[in-house]
């Protein structure tokens, strides 16, 4: 009860529009997943080495510190899990908080073996990968993994939109004497146009057109 107050709240928190309103609902969420971290190891004492549902226990003490913003303690209980039951969705969360934590091979890694278990679901789990990169402001790293999104999920506009953001993120700079000129990664527009043209009216297709403009106001694109 207390974990699914808290991500009740997350939910809020993500839509929350100002640092104020993020704290204030933060302040609400870390008690209850504070508690909700107490009481499943509370659980896990109860059972024995063998129980079925330790590894159940051990991810939800991983989703209750990752709301927590606790990502090594969060990363620690997933990889517990896995230990006891291999499952692409906890490989999964497990790859996200590596990705935050900056452990980018780890995640990579972790990401891979749930592709591996969910072969069905890979083109969600690179996406899911490269947003995670993408928030984390690691715009190069972002690129490879949203690069395999859009090439198995090639319909998904926010996938398009989310490449060609990350390459402008990754863009290079050359200077000519004194100067600096921008150089653009090859296939940014190519994405952000994708985007466009599977979701003209939608917001990753304005999203996509901005991106454009602004390549122009650059002299780019």
């Amino acid at each position: 009860t207390a974990l699914t107050q808290a991500d009740a709240l997350h939910t809020q928190w993500k839509s929350a529009s100002t640092p104020d309103q993020k704290a204030a609902l933060q302040s609400q969420i870390d008690p209850l997943a504070q508690q909700a971290v107490t009481e499943f190891n509370q659980a896990i004492e109860a059972t024995g080495p063998t129980d079925v549902n330790r590894a159940t226990l051990y991810q939800k003490i991983g989703v209750a510190y990752e709301l927590d913003a606790k990502y090594d303690d969060a990363a620690k209980a997933y990889q517990e899990a896995v230990a006891l039951k291999p499952d692409a969705g906890t490989y999964n969360n497990l790859g996200n908080v590596e990705a935050r934590l900056g452990k980018i091979e780890d995640a990579t890694a972790s990401y891979q073996k749930s592709v591996d278990l969910d072969p069905a679901n890979a083109g969600r789990t690179y996406l899911n990968f490269g947003i995670t990169l993408y928030n984390a402001n690691k715009m190069k790293e972002a690129v490879a993994p949203l690069k395999k999104a859009t090439e198995l999920d090639p319909k998904n506009a926010q996938g398009w939109y989310l490449l060609g953001a990350a390459l402008v993120g990754a863009m290079e700079y050359k200077q000519e004497g004194d100067k600096i000129t921008p150089v653009m990664q090859p296939g940014t527009v190519e994405a952000y146009q994708q985007a466009i043209d599977l979701d003209p009216n939608g917001p990753w297709g304005a999203q996509a057109k901005q991106g454009i403009e602004s390549l122009k106001q650059l002299g780019l694109g």
